[in-house]
């Protein structure tokens, strides 16, 4: 058998830097790009589709194999840290890149807001570039990761956890290399908890009680193409975004006559749907989250407007002890088409 040689990558010694892109594809100064928030895991594929030819006459095998398209995918998972930067190494800051633009002084009055942008434009809305970094021993390994756009978000807030993320991306290209200028720096701030959160309900918003699991998926359902002439992607755009939620808590005479009703559309069972036709679409969603400090309350905020309920399952086994049920759901738009607010109050 024969012995490993070289240097051997650990996992610990991994470290994920973010910066932003001026133009498509053109990747980023390294020493300027930042470390993103406290990454759990990061993965990608990289595929060559090759072509695999045969022609008639020559025989049964194979007889020749093609460059084809290239196609990099993959996902970032990070827990959301109470970063109060527009910068996007935070972990907050870094979903501008799913949503659009990022501006505010981070203040009660003048809040971080991360507004809903439609296209990548270099102005409002920007590509990134990623780097992986792995620096085990004397040789370092970092993949280059430029051209990067969103896919999707997943936001999951679950009592006796903290707040996660995840964002799925695809890439123009990768690079690597066996050299790293900057050293990956660990960021300090702690994470949201659920004992900080608070779900709220409705078309005020009002707070619900009992709250065990909350999930929000948004969907930028970008096309990606190619054009005659390269094997890369060209710059991915942007198609329906389509915001979709999941809300599970104890069931209660205050969830039946609030949720379930907004469910049926009237009260204790299904509209006709008849005059009119649409549902009720008037509802909000706000999930907050809030540290006290010395210097002020850390408040991160994720506000949906226009909600709808589509489903509830409820099942109810035996030796469960108390019934929960779980609604799904999907919103129009952030609240006023900024779905993520965050600042520290003085």
């Amino acid at each position: 058998m024969a012995a490993i040689s070289g240097t051997v990558y650990r996992d610990y010694a991994e470290g994920v830097r973010i910066d932003e892109e001026t133009s498509y594809a053109s990747g980023a100064v390294e020493t300027d790009a930042v470390s993103l928030g406290q990454v759990t895991n990061i993965s990608a594929t990289w595929t060559d589709n090759v072509g695999r030819q045969l022609g008639i006459g020559e025989g049964r095998n194979e007889t020749l194999y093609n460059y084809g398209t290239i196609d990099i995918t993959g996902s970032i998972d990070w827990n959301v840290l109470s970063q109060m930067a527009t910068t996007v190494g935070s972990s907050i800051g870094f979903m501008q890149f799913f949503f659009g633009s990022v501006a505010g002084a981070g203040s009660t009055g003048d809040p971080y807001l991360i507004s809903e942008q439609d296209n990548i434009d270099y102005t409002n809305m920007f590509s990134f570039a990623i780097y992986a970094q792995n620096e085990s021993g004397a040789t370092d390994d970092v993949d280059l990761y430029e051209g990067c756009v969103a896919n999707s978000l997943s936001l999951t807030a679950a009592q006796g956890d903290i707040l996660k993320a995840s964002m799925d991306w695809t890439a123009n290209k990768v690079t690597c290399n066996t050299s790293i200028t900057t050293a990956y720096s660990a960021p300090t701030e702690s994470p949201w908890a659920f004992q900080q959160g608070e779900f709220k309900w409705g078309s005020g918003p009002s707070a619900v009680a009992g709250i065990s699991n909350f999930t929000l998926t948004v969907n930028n359902s970008p096309f990606v193409f190619y054009s005659l002439g390269s094997r890369f992607i060209e710059k991915p755009e942007y198609g329906r975004r389509l915001y979709d939620f999941t809300l599970t808590c104890k069931m209660t005479s205050d969830i039946a006559t609030t949720l379930r009703d907004n469910l049926f559309g009237q009260a204790n069972s299904f509209i006709a749907g008849v005059d009119p036709s649409t549902t009720t679409a008037d509802y909000e969603i706000e999930l907050q989250f809030a540290e006290g400090g010395s210097t002020g309350d850390k408040v991160m905020q994720i506000a949906l407007d226009q909600c709808c309920l589509s489903a509830m399952s409820k099942a109810i086994p035996v030796g469960q002890g108390l019934v929960e049920v779980t609604f799904t759901g999907f919103a129009k738009q952030g609240k006023s088409n900024n779905p993520i607010k965050y600042y520290t109050t003085t």
